[in-house]
C-alpha cells in the first residue's frame, strides 16, 4: 500500500487548486512539473503511482490528513473532478448518498416531493434497509409539501442527535 512518505516524494498537492503535479520524472509519461493522472469516462480523477492507481480525492485527503478517509470521501460541491481540499470531506455511504442531486425527472426539485394524481406528495424514507418509510400527505400546493418533507428530515435528524444517535460523518 502506498505510504505517506512514498506519496510525498513523488507528488505535490496544491489544496487550494486540487491539482496534483509531479515532483519527479517516473517515466517518458510522467514528467517533474506536469499535472498528474487523467479524468475517468464518470468524471472522476485518478492517478497511478507504482502501478496502482488512486482515487484523487482519495490521495488529497491522505496527504492532507496523514490517513486514508473511511470509509469514503465526497465532494461537498458534487463536482466530481474538484479535489480542492475545502470541498472533500470524510464521509460514510449514507452521507454521500444525501450528497445526491435531484433526479431529471422530478419536477419538484426537492428529493421526496412529488405530483401525483392532481396533489402534491410529501415522503421522508431515512432507512430503506430497515423500512423505515414515511408517507407525510397530500397537498394542495408544492410549497406545502415542500415545507412538510424539508420538516420531518429536519425533526428525524434533530431526534438522532439529541439523543446520541447521529454523527454528521454517519
Amino acid at each position: 500500500m502506498l505510504t505517506l512518505k512514498r506519496l510525498k516524494e513523488v507528488l505535490h498537492y496544491d489544496p487550494i487548486t486540487g491539482i496534483f503535479t509531479w515532483k519527479t520524472d517516473l517515466n517518458v509519461e510522467y514528467k517533474a512539473g506536469l499535472r498528474a493522472g487523467w479524468e475517468t469516462p464518470k468524471g472522476y480523477r485518478r492517478i497511478q503511482i507504482d502501478g496502482k492507481s488512486y482515487g484523487e480525492a482519495r490521495l488529497a485527503f491522505f496527504y492532507m490528513n496523514g490517513r486514508w478517509p473511511f470509509p469514503t470521501v465526497d465532494h461537498e460541491n458534487r463536482k466530481r473532478n474538484d479535489n480542492r481540499y475545502e470541498n472533500l470531506r470524510e464521509a460514510s455511504r449514507a452521507l454521500q448518498t444525501r450528497n445526491r442531486g435531484v433526479s431529471v425527472l422530478n419536477r419538484s426539485g426537492v428529493i421526496g416531493v412529488y405530483f401525483y394524481r392532481r396533489k402534491w406528495k410529501a415522503q421522508f424514507n431515512p432507512n430503506k434497509r430497515i423500512g423505515l418509510h414515511n408517507q407525510l400527505g397530500s397537498f394542495s400546493s408544492k410549497e406545502l409539501a415542500i415545507f412538510a418533507r424539508k420538516s420531518a428530515e429536519e425533526n428525524y435528524f434533530l431526534y438522532l442527535a439529541e439523543n446520541g444517535l447521529y454523527d454528521i460523518h454517519s
